[in-house]
C-alpha cells in the first residue's frame, strides 16, 4: 500500500524544489528522462537523480519506468 502525502507537513514543502517538480512534468511531457534532458539543457543524470531525490522525500514512486521510456 501506497502512503500518503502530507502536503501540509512543512519538512517536505521545504524540500520540494520547483526545479525539480520542472524537471519531473518536463520528464513526463517528453516520455524519458533523455528526451527532456536538451529540452531542460541539463544532463540526462542530473534529472534522474533530481527525480529520484522526490521520490525518496515523498515515498512514493513518480515515474513509471519501462524500457521504452516513462509515464
Amino acid at each position: 500500500m501506497r502512503s500518503q502525502i502530507q502536503w501540509d507537513d512543512d519538512w517536505i514543502r521545504r524540500r520540494l524544489r520547483l526545479r525539480d517538480l520542472h524537471y519531473l512534468v518536463t520528464v513526463a511531457q517528453a516520455g524519458s528522462m533523455a528526451q527532456a534532458a536538451p529540452l531542460l539543457a541539463v544532463s540526462q543524470p542530473v534529472i534522474s537523480k533530481a527525480i529520484a531525490d522526490m521520490e525518496r522525500l515523498l515515498g512514493v514512486p513518480l515515474l513509471d519506468r519501462s524500457p521504452h521510456g516513462v509515464k
